[in-house]
């Protein structure tokens, strides 16, 4: 079959979609199936990307926006053509409402969410547009989609419950590649004896600084943080939280890394602490699972579905410095326990969150769609 798929960004860019999107991808291809990427031709760094070119097998065509006012509110106007599926990747994104009304009835239309229905803002102006989005455009995106696919289970509540058919929603979790259970890190040249790892953008949302507040009220001054990801506007303050704590020096940025560095990284690690105000899903979490690490997460948005509380991770609520603090304290003075989670999780990846299990559920959505879509072809 021939697929399309749409978001944002793609490769060379790196985040949480780019890469569910490539890994879907490529595996597609190397199954067999012809896969093309559409896309803004603009990197979030500024940086303008070649208008066509090719990667892992899949072909990539950008566009230059037409409107573009946040990562959501941007609109670029994709040509799809002479494909058996199209693929939508983000709620919220301007983009993909666009084109669910343009190729209603003429292409069979996957939806997934990715981030969530739902995303909490501090900001109140925010608030209102969303809230305004969702009940008008959004709701409407997802009535035209053949069949929408969702990260973790709260959403499918959310979507039964402003009458989306339960037939129409799947749950979908990401997912990592099967090579990642197989590879063997060699942890040397730690940063620190003892640390603890925070994965991803050092962004508000994130709430990175957490980490350093509640590491400041344990005693254990023999431990460090290191925090690995690119620059979301957050670095110097957190530079600047560290110096006033008196901290500086149990505080290290790696900044944008590759893979094996950031596996080395995590499996070095204590444990990895999530302390996001929302996350979809979280994949760091199945990456420190697959590197049998436990982790500590904020009870917000999907995670609550992913960690078993106690079992393989634990949880606490989202601005609870004082419960985060005690969280770590527990993992930093038990580290038999702290073992057994990693390794729990590690199982539950190898259950439910690899490659070759989740990509044949994706292959199945889309033989779905087109056989019972009328204006579909035959893969």
């Amino acid at each position: 079959m021939k697929i399309a798929l749409v978001s944002n960004h793609f490769w060379p860019v790196t985040g949480g979609i780019e890469r569910v999107m490539l890994d879907v991808g490529s595996e597609m291809v190397r199954r067999g199936h012809e896969v093309e990427v559409h896309c803004s031709n603009v990197h979030p760094n500024g940086k303008k990307l070649a208008g066509e070119e090719e990667y892992a097998g899949i072909k990539i065509y950008r566009y230059p926006y037409a409107f573009r006012a946040g990562y959501y509110t941007s609109l670029f106007r994709p040509t799809i053509k002479d494909v058996d599926v199209l693929h939508l990747n983000g709620f919220g994104m301007l983009t993909n409402d666009y084109l669910t009304r343009k190729y209603h009835r003429k292409i069979p239309i996957v939806f997934s969410t990715m981030h969530g229905i739902y995303i909490p803002t501090k900001k109140l102006i925010n608030k209102i547009y969303h809230r305004m989005y969702f009940h008008t455009v959004g709701k409407k995106t997802l009535m035209l989609a053949d069949k929408i696919t969702t990260l973790q289970e709260l959403d499918i509540l959310r979507l039964k419950s402003i009458g989306i058919p339960e037939g129409k929603i799947v749950a979908v979790p990401p997912f990592l590649d099967d090579k990642m259970l197989e590879e063997r890190v060699t942890v040397e040249n730690k940063p620190f004896e003892r640390y603890i790892v925070y994965v991803g953008r050092l962004h508000t949302e994130k709430s990175p600084g957490h980490l350093i507040l509640a590491l400041n009220k344990l005693k254990m001054k023999d431990v460090g943080i290191v925090f690995v990801g690119p620059d979301g506007g957050e670095k110097e303050k957190l530079s600047v939280l560290a110096e006033r704590m008196n901290m500086r020096e149990r505080v290290k940025f790696t900044g944008n890394v590759d893979e094996y560095t950031k596996m080395k990284m995590i499996a070095g690690s204590e444990f990895l602490v999530l302390p996001s105000m929302y996350e979809g899903f979280g994949i760091v979490i199945l990456e420190a699972w697959a590197l049998s690490k436990a982790v500590i997460a904020s009870r917000v948005g999907g995670v609550p579905y992913i960690i078993t509380d106690g079992a393989d991770g634990l949880l606490y609520e989202w601005g609870d410095i004082d419960a985060l603090a005690h969280q770590m304290e527990s993992l930093l003075t038990d580290r038999d326990l702290a073992h057994k989670m990693g390794i729990s999780g590690r199982e539950k990846v190898i259950a439910k969150y690899t490659k070759s299990v989740v990509v044949s559920q994706i292959e199945n959505i889309y033989e779905e769609v087109i056989h019972s879509n009328q204006h579909g072809k035959k893969s």
